[in-house]
């Protein structure tokens, strides 16, 4: 009987490791279907009691969560200084709906929202390299992939800027000569019905191997200017090069740009200096340290001279964070819990008026100038908090507590002209949930009408741009 036993347990295990073999999954074979967001900041409207005498919507958008999935952050002022509405949503990227293995995680990480922008009653939302979305500005709702009515193919640069009229960015494009791969950068004008103005003669920027656009800007009537960076160090110094062109209209018949050796990571402002000859540019550069120069255009030995470091000695170990410019040229600008209100007074003298946040380990956010006051986001002990100052003395005017914290690197405009009520945001609110779960039902039933190229079949590019 014992012999009998051990037989039959014998067999036993022969065959569980047989069944277990049979059973088991190779690895590859796995995918992973983890999810790659997470919406712990993503909530829809919240009435909030408001200090801040206002009337108009915040914007800010950016990368929220340990993905780099961007969010959308909107708070809506009534004006009175008495409610407050605050909102937060994803944007629908397709990298945001889609799952992906780890060998798409490069590409995914390349296309993902860094800003926002608001241009003829439309919000759009801007990628590091790609189209820009087209966003519900009351119920931060994705609505589609914008082509701005056809006229951009496949890559938008994200740091538009707004004219009078005119909606004016950069385009980089990739050129294939032969045996000679190059990288050219174009400026462009779109006017109020998205035609590009002066398309016949573009100005045009030539970058060399291995050079990325930064940051750019613009005069009012003779000079871009662009920032690159190789992305390499030497001496601990990152090799970087600013280009400026004439544009178009200017007195000089050539639009041939001038290379000087200056490393900026932004630019502020910049604006002609025609008794030097060249143009003047305010911005960071790669140390932290907001700097005037002056790029003449004449050949010279002194080509690149510094005007003033808008700091004294002993504040120049703290970085700068953000910088920005009125339309009078005065910078306010961002060092962790201070913001600077700094007024050039020519001949590298300038004045200079200072808020602190009373928590040292505050950190402040992207100021905005909206008329005569400042709008920005302040963290401060893991709540952020919208708040205003005074634009003249920086006094503080008022904050609104948001329910949950922000990153301060968001981006994003302030639109005095848009004030939904609550109703208003509700009921829109609600529409989009409706549209996202037809949207779902339809991508199911047609096995995903937007992944399978369809749309480019059934209508061509410009039909259903816009």
């Amino acid at each position: 009987v014992g012999g009998k036993l051990k037989m039959f347990a014998a067999v036993v295990s022969v065959v569980s490791a047989v069944v277990a073999q049979s059973f088991q999954v190779s690895p590859r074979r796995v995918l992973s279907r983890r999810p790659l967001r997470s919406a712990a900041v993503e909530y829809e409207s919240v009435e909030l009691a408001s200090g801040v005498p206002l009337r108009g919507t915040l914007y800010r958008c950016g990368p929220c969560d340990d993905k780099g999935n961007a969010a959308l952050a909107a708070v809506t002022f009534d004006g009175e200084a008495a409610k407050a509405i605050a909102r937060v949503r994803f944007v629908r990227s397709r990298n945001f709906l889609t799952q992906t293995t780890e060998r798409k995680q490069k590409e995914r990480e390349g296309r993902r929202a860094v800003g926002c922008f608001y241009w003829r009653e439309m919000l759009f939302a801007v990628q590091e390299d790609g189209l820009p979305y087209q966003m519900d500005p009351v119920s931060l709702g994705t609505q589609k992939l914008s082509e701005l009515g056809a006229q951009i193919e496949d890559r938008f640069y994200p740091k538009p800027k707004m004219g009078t009229d005119v909606l004016i960015n950069l385009e980089v494009t990739k050129e294939s000569f032969p045996f000679v791969p190059a990288t050219s950068i174009l400026f462009r004008e779109f006017n109020l019905q998205f035609r590009e103005e002066n398309k016949v003669d573009r100005v045009r920027m030539q970058l060399d191997k291995g050079e990325d656009l930064t940051d750019w800007g613009f005069t009012r009537s003779k000079y871009v200017v662009a920032t690159t960076n190789k992305g390499k160090k030497t001496q601990g110094k990152t090799q970087g090069k600013t280009r400026v062109t004439r544009r178009l209209g200017s007195p000089s018949s050539k639009n041939e740009a001038r290379c000087y050796d200056l490393s900026l990571k932004t630019v502020v402002a910049c604006f002609d200096d025609d008794d030097q000859g060249g143009v003047v540019v305010d911005g960071i550069d790669d140390q932290g340290h907001l700097r005037r120069f002056l790029l003449r255009e004449k050949e010279s030995s002194s080509a690149v001279v510094e005007v003033s470091d808008f700091y004294e000695e002993e504040d120049r170990n703290k970085r700068v964070d953000f910088a920005v410019a009125s339309s009078s040229g005065v910078l306010y600008a961002v060092r962790g819990n201070e913001l600077a209100k700094i007024s050039p007074l020519g001949g590298g003298k300038r004045e200079l008026v200072r808020y602190a946040h009373p928590d040292a380990s505050a950190e402040m956010g992207i100021p905005t100038i909206v008329g005569d006051t400042v709008v920005t986001l302040i963290t401060s002990k893991g709540v952020t908090a919208v708040a205003t100052l005074s634009a003249e003395t920086l006094a503080l005017l008022g904050e609104v507590a948001l329910p949950y914290p922000l990153p301060r690197d968001l981006a994003g405009p302030f639109v005095p002209a848009l004030a939904p009520t609550l109703d208003d945001v509700r009921a829109a609110e609600t529409l989009m949930r409706l549209y996202a779960k037809k949207s779902s039902q339809w991508n199911e039933m047609d096995g995903g009408f937007s992944g399978l190229g369809f749309k480019q079949i059934l209508f061509p590019k410009g039909v259903s741009g816009g």
